[in-house]
């Protein structure tokens, strides 16, 4: 199952109907960065963007981009957080808007702000008023239409006119305007009217001081609401409208209506003509489809002016998942561009300078580990590379700091200069990023982290991390323990299936001193270590040193042990100058359970008990019978039989007799 929604892109310039170009070339770049608007200047051939990050001014910055490369050449703070830009005609001045009370005028060739126009009283830096549409005034670059929007109820939503700093007119306090835009008539604005009535739109003209409304039209929900724009045919368009509305006359006129898959949430973009391009007849549409198994995709149509029907469509191949574009431009015949909070996209419709597609030397699959990079390189002999991460060169690197678990394919296209139209993309190298393991845990005794030992002593530690298969330590041992002899300090790294090598755990101290540790103990026994209820065994340590450890917790020379089932016991030494030994061999002392009395039952001459033990003893008339030690026997005469049972040397009482 295949559906689409149509992101819309009205650019062409609409001179004669016999012209229709199409996509020659997939010259698409990305630059992956948010911006909040951005406007493009014919006369430099480049695009001002703006982002903000509030209550932080030292991230209040306009960009330069070149759309050749989809590269930042500058940046410059400006404002305190500012969203909205807007250039005027002739190329001179940005009018950049500030989330508060001001509206900052930008030379462009000053590469500075030379007028801050303040649109309330007094300067607010607060979201609680703000210019929510700008718009330079036509062949007047120091004149502005702010429309200012309060959320605080002291500034209702007012559109205001500056002629530099002078506030030249205002609109009536009875409106909800947002966006606006001019027609051929300087004098006569079109604004995107939130009315009671419905939304739709509102036509003001300037009289002397005031704008006055000369025409309302409401309820366009659904079919005329968001951001205007005309075009110099006298035509509007709104990004979200099936409609094309004619404003020959002034006032607008339903001209055209948009197929059912330009669906009215759409965005799109009208702008002037461009000195030097092609007569066009054309509408292009940015597409993102959904498709199993492929995925999302971007599309790049190009749509008849005159019907409204779709001449072609082009798949961009290796653009990322594009969703929901805030504004497009056309910045030339066949270049487009569209932006949106998290990337932009420069798009140009031109013949290749290169013919084949490059390739990349690393192959088709690379492995790489969280927080490191991947260094990629194309084949040599290209002038300009450009890889769909947004990279340039012939060898880039690439961080994974952030993306885990997921294949991500990179592909590389080449011109012969920074301006030449693209090549066709190379095959895509898929990079799989892995987990690094965690940072190692460290068991050691007592789970200190400092120890002071004696020459010949050791300190014993064991790592553990989450998805480590082996582990190195600072010294160089590669187990999951290790033991150390020497003064240091010492970490270890833990290292996963992939071969990704964690942060180093936290460290141990490890002090020698001078002293000799005591070699390890021989413990004396005295006595069965096989026991029985209620029996004990000595175990003594060598005499003469300071102090003993027993690994039952007992501090004497000599203990007596009687434990419960089966246990090991070993000791520690330490000398007057403490110095402590290993543990001796370990002695293992085992007490065995007295069975019960067994019960004999007969059937003829076979007798049999129903205890189990390890062994038995069958007795005729009190007398053992030799090799009788099983848990039945066969009497071969007559008399009294009696067993008992056993666990090692510990013995039941005997069983009542059974005659035969």
């Amino acid at each position: 199952m295949q559906y689409h929604k149509y992101l819309i892109l009205i650019i062409g310039v609409f001179i004669n109907s016999f012209f229709t170009p199409s996509l020659k070339a997939q010259d698409v770049k990305t630059l992956k960065r948010e911006m909040l608007d951005m406007v493009y200047v014919p006369q430099q051939d480049r695009f001002y963007a703006v982002n903000s990050v509030f209550d932080n001014p030292t991230k209040s910055l306009l960009y330069r981009i070149n759309p050749y490369t989809a590269a930042i050449e500058d940046s410059v703070q400006v404002g305190y957080f500012i969203h909205k830009l807007d250039v005027t005609d002739d190329g001179r001045f940005l009018y950049i808007a500030e989330r508060g009370s001001a509206v900052y005028r930008y030379d462009l060739s000053l590469k500075k702000v030379v007028l801050t126009i303040i649109i309330t009283n007094s300067r607010l830096l607060s979201d609680s008023v703000r210019a929510d549409g700008i718009k330079a005034v036509p062949q007047k670059p120091n004149s502005v239409v702010v429309v200012r929007t309060g959320y605080n109820g002291g500034y209702p939503t007012t559109v205001l006119l500056f002629e530099d700093n002078t506030l030249a007119a205002t609109s009536e306090n009875d409106t909800d305007f947002n966006t606006i835009t001019f027609g051929k008539n300087p004098n006569i604005l079109y604004v995107y009217d939130r009315q009671s009535t419905g939304e739709g739109m509102s036509i003001l003209e300037r009289q002397g001081t005031k704008w006055v409304v000369i025409k309302r039209y409401g309820n366009f929900v659904g079919t005329f609401s968001g951001d205007f724009k005309t075009d110099p045919d006298g035509y509007i368009y709104c990004n979200r409208s099936r409609f094309r509305l004619s404003i020959k006359n002034i006032f607008p006129e339903i001209d055209g209506y948009f197929k059912p898959y330009l669906e009215p949430d759409m965005s799109f973009d009208v702008p002037p003509h461009y000195q030097g391009d092609p007569v066009t007849n054309v509408i292009y549409a940015l597409s993102r489809e959904y498709s199993s198994p492929a995925g999302s995709q971007t599309y790049l149509s190009t749509i008849s002016k005159s019907n409204y029907l779709v001449v072609k469509k082009t798949l961009l191949q290796n653009v990322p998942q594009f969703e929901y574009p805030s504004k497009f431009i056309h910045w030339g015949s066949g270049r487009l561009a569209a932006i949106n909070r998290r990337q932009i996209l420069f798009i140009r419709d031109c013949t290749p300078s290169v013919s084949t597609a490059p390739t990349i030397e690393q192959g088709v699959n690379v492995n790489v580990c969280q927080d490191s990079t991947v260094i990629l390189s194309a084949a040599p002999g290209y002038a300009h590379y450009y890889w769909t991460s947004g990279d340039t060169g012939r060898v880039i690197k690439v961080n994974f700091a952030a993306t885990l678990n997921n294949t991500i394919s990179i592909a590389v296209a080449a011109a012969t200069s920074q301006q030449g139209c693209l090549s066709p993309f190379s095959k895509a190298v898929n990079v799989k990023p892995s987990y690094k393991p965690q940072k190692p845990e460290l068991i050691t005794e007592d789970s200190k982290r400092s120890f002071a030992i004696c020459q010949g002593d050791s300190v014993r530690a064991f790592a553990y991390a989450q998805n480590g298969l082996n582990f190195v330590w600072s010294d160089g041992s590669k187990n999951a323990q290790a033991a150390f002899k020497k003064s240091g300090i010492y970490t270890a790294k833990a290292i996963s299936k992939e071969g990704c090598v964690s942060l180093s755990s936290d460290s141990i101290s490890v002090t020698v001193r001078p002293e000799l540790s005591p070699a390890r103990p021989t413990v004396t026994v005295a006595g069965d270590t096989a026991l029985c209820a209620g029996e004990s065994v000595k175990l003594t340590a060598p005499f003469g040193f300071a102090s003993y450890e027993w690994s039952n917790a007992a501090t004497t020379a000599s203990i007596m042990v009687n434990p419960i089932g089966r246990t090991l016991f070993g000791v520690k030494v330490t000398t007057s100058a403490g110095c402590k030994s290993g543990y001796s061999e370990f002695i293992y002392v085992k007490t065995n359970p007295t069975p019960a009395k067994p019960l004999v039952t007969a059937n003829k001459n076979c007798f049999a008990t129903n205890l189990i033990a390890e062994k038995y003893q069958w007795y005729w008339n009190g007398n053992i019978i030799q090799d009788a030690t099983k848990q039945f026997y066969l009497a071969q005469q007559r008399g009294t039989y009696t067993v008992i049972a056993l666990n090692g040397r510990c013995a039941s009482d005997v069983s009542d007799g059974v005659n035969y």
